[in-house]
């Protein structure tokens, strides 16, 4: 079969397997129209362990405030060529459990889509259970909550994280960064295939990692143990200068340095740095493949 045989074969069975699910090619020729979005749900927060947000496109900022109910207010602005690209909110109270949705229909509508939706999630100041996030493309602002369990999935978007103190820290993203400020755990893991992972304040034991960007991190107080690796990009650590721990640090291409009087292990080289300051009793692991190491005293 010829190539050009081959493609309008597959251009057709493409066609085709659009119309079954119910995509319209013909709209996609049609002039986007602007919508505007403003939808409120609320209901009572008494007796839930978990808030989950499920969500498509819209910005999402969680607010702590006096009150004793959640409410969510999808707002903004949606261009698209089908009203049908527009997200729709739900909120869904099942058992403990409340889960909020900022959807677009599963049979969406290929064609121009731009999106300036706000997704406003307002609950007690004093609620101290679970929120997890799974987002497409959106940013992320939770500040100022004391949580049992933080998780938070983005395919794209970028993150700030204030004022947090939570059992639990689990945060992953396809492609965005993570700004982070006075964050408090117990444990920490961050996941991050390209972006930049850069927290001020950082209290609790952590997992980082990021395939392309840099990590700085900053621990105002310190005694844990930490693993930082990078793909492609610079780690910077900075702690107290009082900290005490165990140090194996590892660079392909890249050079390794530590602001603190260091007993080095074995002969040492440029390209590994492992040794003790004070005492072993916290372990630090730090490897890039690309980029410069830095352990800094503050």
């Amino acid at each position: 079969m010829s190539i050009k045989r081959i493609l309008i074969s597959l251009t057709i069975s493409m066609i085709v397997a659009l119309n079954m699910s119910g995509c319209n090619i013909g709209a996609n020729m049609k002039n986007s129209a602007q919508y505007t979005i403003d939808e409120t749900e609320s209901k009572s927060i008494s007796d839930i362990k978990e808030i989950v947000i499920d969500n498509s496109s819209a910005d999402i900022n969680i607010i702590p405030e006096d009150r004793d109910n959640i409410e969510a207010h999808l707002h903004g602005k949606v261009s698209t060529n089908s009203k049908r690209n527009t997200p729709k909110l739900t909120m869904v109270s099942e058992g403990d459990k409340i889960t909020i949705k900022s959807k677009k229909d599963k049979n969406f509508v290929i064609g121009i889509y731009t999106s300036n939706v706000k997704l406003d999630i307002h609950i007690p100041k004093n609620y101290e259970e679970n929120i997890s996030i799974d987002s497409s493309s959106a940013d992320v602002n939770i500040h100022d909550l004391n949580l049992k369990n933080y998780n938070c999935k983005l395919s794209s978007g970028d993150t700030k994280i204030k004022n947090l103190k939570v059992e639990n820290l689990f945060y992953e993203a396809s492609s965005g960064d993570l700004e982070g400020e006075n964050i408090e755990t117990k444990a920490g893991e961050i996941k991050a295939s390209s972006g930049e992972i850069k927290i001020n304040g950082y209290s609790g034991n952590l997992k980082a990692r990021t395939n392309s960007g840099d990590i700085e991190v900053t621990y105002g107080k310190f005694n844990n143990d930490a693993v930082l690796e990078a793909s492609s990009g610079d780690v910077e650590l900075s702690l107290p200068d009082n900290a005490e721990f165990h140090l194996d640090a590892e660079v392909s291409s890249g050079d390794i340095k530590c602001g603190f009087p260091i007993t080095v292990k074995g002969t040492g080289d440029k390209d590994r740095l492992s040794g003790t300051v004070k005492s072993d009793k916290n372990k630090i692991d730090i490897k890039t493949t690309s980029g410069d190491i830095r352990v800094n005293s503050k």
